[in-house]
């Protein structure tokens, strides 16, 4: 597909809302997204895109991603004047913990096969209801749930195996 052939207008709003709900701040969701938009753009100018749906939500995790490693990478702490702050605090903590394991999970859904990833990604993501997505796969709702089942048991295994190593 190329650039005429792809509605990226439809992409915004969700966009915007994925970015909010995960930073819980409008300014700098609004920055995301934004920054997201653009790389997206120009990637249409680039690229020949078999999968839009598929490559749009790809770049707008690994954005997101890339956001939240620069983020906690850019937080320097001066030890002698914020130690007792950070240790008063468990925003900080719970930030950088929240961060990690979104990247690790993050990165199990990308090893699993299409038709566990695209299903889980549009449940969790794009907040579609089991029926949006039977419909939008042309599956049973049955089969459905039965993915998003496996899909999570698979996810927590491989967490899992994270945790214990």
């Amino acid at each position: 597909m190329y650039m005429d052939n792809i509605d990226i207008i439809k992409y915004i709003e969700p966009i915007l809302h994925f970015c909010i709900k995960r930073l819980n701040n409008r300014q700098d969701a609004e920055d995301l997204a934004g920054e997201i938009m653009v790389h997206i753009l120009s990637g249409l100018r680039k690229y020949k895109i078999e999968k839009p749906e598929k490559w749009i939500w790809s770049i707008v995790h690994n954005r997101y991603a890339k956001y939240i490693n620069k983020k906690n990478k850019s937080i320097v702490i001066d030890w002698e004047t914020e130690y007792l702050e950070i240790v008063d605090t468990y925003d900080f903590i719970d930030e950088l913990i929240i961060s990690n394991r979104f990247q690790q999970v993050f990165n199990v859904l990308h090893k699993l096969s299409n038709e566990y990833s695209e299903i889980l990604l549009d449940y969790y993501t794009n907040d579609f209801s089991v029926k949006q997505i039977a419909e939008k796969y042309k599956l049973t709702e049955t089969t459905v749930k039965w993915r998003l089942n496996v899909g999570r048991k698979k996810i927590k295994k491989e967490i899992e195996k994270i945790i214990n190593d």
